[in-house]
């Protein structure tokens, strides 16, 4: 009875101490959203790029080119928006520019609709 009541008591605490790491961990992903993003690398962004329309498209193709021309047209956009000049607060557009960009690393056009698409539904 000693020994089966103390594998209980272990077990609880694992239980608690998952419970906390896992609230924990929440917190920590919560003050990442918020904080301010990253600036664009343009030579990372240069090789997300390419490796993105190389894996859609060969590259000598017109396909390859378009796909080149709207990434880097949707990085340009990226750049030039902030939170002011989109009327939120920097810790909401924080969290939405830091979700879109982990949901869609090294995809800027996508990454730009996620964006738009996000501050529009805010903005309502």
């Amino acid at each position: 009875p000693v020994y089966s009541e103390a594998k209980r008591q272990i077990a609880d605490g694992i239980e608690l101490l998952e419970s906390a790491n896992s609230a924990a961990r929440a917190v920590k992903r919560e003050e990442e959203l918020e904080s301010d993003s990253q600036l664009i690398d343009p030579v990372a962004a240069d090789q997300a790029i390419k490796s993105l329309c190389g894996r859609r498209f060969s590259r000598e193709t017109e396909g390859y080119a378009d796909c080149v021309n709207d990434q880097k047209a949707a990085l340009r956009v990226l750049a030039s928006r902030y939170a002011p000049s989109v009327g939120l607060e920097s810790a909401q557009f924080n969290v939405i520019r830091n979700n879109c960009q982990f949901e869609w690393p090294g995809d800027f056009v996508n990454r730009d609709r996620c964006e738009r698409n996000r501050i529009a539904a805010v903005a309502r």
